[in-house]
């Protein structure tokens, strides 16, 4: 009876095992999906186009419109979009992702060359630039007296849930953007660890958020 509870043991850590999601292979197939949508009017280099759906701002641009619908509006699947952003920044937190580029860095004693929230990638040709090329989109949130803000246009910030971004969508979109591009990159290029449960974890919501940008009808 104690060896067939440890055989039962020993199997039910196997299939809890064995049940985990790994992200990895879809989030690359999605990326194929999204890769030929934004390639549909010509060939260009995966950064062009990457660069051109940052600032496009034409309807043509479906990405952006349905993150603004999805950061904005308190349906369920804005609130799952907010959701998995803020899980995002939580992963990163604890990822020690790290960007690809040679910074000119301010203080040398301080890692600003690491991939999260705090030093977000807004302009990618100043990436070599830590003054100008990156900006700190978490914020403070208001105090509880603080009459509240009906209007998103209005509140000084965005909430997710309990993170408080700052309310610029063109420099979170472009920056959520260059986050989702560079996972892609360092996973095809095989520098992230597939055993490290906070980079699968970034893995993760690259995918879920990826996935609710193009899932446009």
């Amino acid at each position: 009876m104690i060896e067939d509870l440890t055989i039962q043991e020993k199997n039910y850590k196997e299939w809890l095992r064995k049940s985990k999601i790994d992200y990895f292979e879809p989030f690359m197939t999605l990326w194929v999906g999204f890769n030929s949508w934004y390639n549909n009017t010509g060939e260009k280099r995966d950064r062009l186009r990457i660069e051109e759906i940052k600032i496009d701002r034409n309807t043509d641009n479906k990405i952006y419109y349905r993150f603004e619908k999805l950061i904005k509006d308190s349906d369920k699947e804005s609130l799952q979009f907010r959701t998995d952003l803020e899980g995002l920044h939580y992963a990163l937190a604890n990822a020690d992702l790290q960007y690809p580029y040679k910074i000119k860095l301010k203080y040398d004693e301080e890692r600003f060359n690491v991939l999260n929230f705090k030093f977000f990638l807004i302009d990618y040709k100043k990436r070599k630039n830590q003054n100008t090329g990156y900006a700190n989109i978490l914020t403070d949130p208001p105090p509880d007296d603080k009459p509240k803000i009906e209007s998103i246009e209005e509140q000084p910030f965005i909430k997710l849930d309990k993170v408080h971004l700052i309310n610029d969508l063109d420099m979170i979109f472009s920056g959520l953007i260059e986050i989702i591009y560079l996972i892609r990159n360092q996973l095809f290029h095989g520098r992230l660890q597939p055993y490290n449960q906070y980079q699968s974890e970034v893995v993760k919501y690259c995918y879920e958020l990826l996935f609710n940008l193009t899932d446009w009808e």
